[in-house]
């Protein structure tokens, strides 16, 4: 399950090995330990081996989920588009929560979520025509690149990281070149209100670095919704 592996992959391991594992004790988590929702509340959101405290993200992004699921699923009945929106919004999903917590874009995600992009857009029944999802990729990946120079010359420091601009071209073999205005202005307006929602809260004039991947991700999901 990817969502269970969001804690392995931001620690440097890849999606299957080592297996899910409590962060706090590392012991591996048997199958009746990873069911979703089910499991978190018949363990009373505590570890089976250590008693140590689960972090609720996890039931709230399981929960997020199965709530997102459902209401594709009411909306679009079974079709081609929904199995790419599901595919898609659960890449997104797990992307959000990396970036957020840990400042962190795996190419295994990225990369895959931009090949099964093209491979979705392969069908007519895709999002859009496969040249449209080529050149989306290419220019997603361009345009952040150009951005990230352009940053780094105005204030000589990392301003986006390659993993923001590989997202990018994801979205773009998903949705497609003409999407990427709208995916881009509607991640800068959710990054901007997140930067100072925190802000405000912490009440400091200077805030953390800010992830542009949940953004991104809320900015791709709803246009994918709306542009299919």
């Amino acid at each position: 399950m990817i969502f269970s592996e969001i804690n392995n992959e931001a620690a440097g391991f890849n999606l299957c090995f080592p297996r899910s594992h409590c962060p706090r004790c590392r012991h591996v988590l048997a199958v009746r330990d990873n069911i979703p929702l089910l499991s978190y509340l018949c363990q009373k959101g505590r570890c089976r081996y250590c008693n140590g405290m689960i972090s609720i993200r996890y039931p709230l992004v399981e929960g997020t989920v199965a709530v997102l699921f459902s209401l594709l699923a009411l909306d679009m009945g079974w079709s081609y588009s929904l199995l790419g929106l599901l595919v898609l919004s659960s890449l997104l999903i797990a992307l959000a929560v990396i970036d957020f917590e840990y400042l962190l874009l795996p190419d295994q995600l990225t990369l895959s979520l931009l090949w099964l992009g093209l491979l979705f857009n392969l069908q007519s029944a895709g999002f859009v025509a496969l040249p449209l999802a080529v050149s989306g990729a290419a220019c997603g990946y361009l345009f952040f690149r150009l951005v990230e120079w352009i940053a780094q010359r105005l204030t000589q420091r990392d301003a986006l990281g390659m993993g923001d601009a590989k997202f990018l071209a994801a979205l773009g073999a998903w949705l497609g070149v003409e999407a990427l205005p709208s995916v881009v202005l509607l991640a800068a307006e959710f990054t901007l209100i997140t930067y100072l929602v925190i802000r405000w809260r912490r009440k400091i004039k200077t805030v953390p670095q800010i992830p542009f991947g949940p953004g991104l991700a809320m900015a791709g999901l709803l246009v994918a919704f709306f542009h299919r």
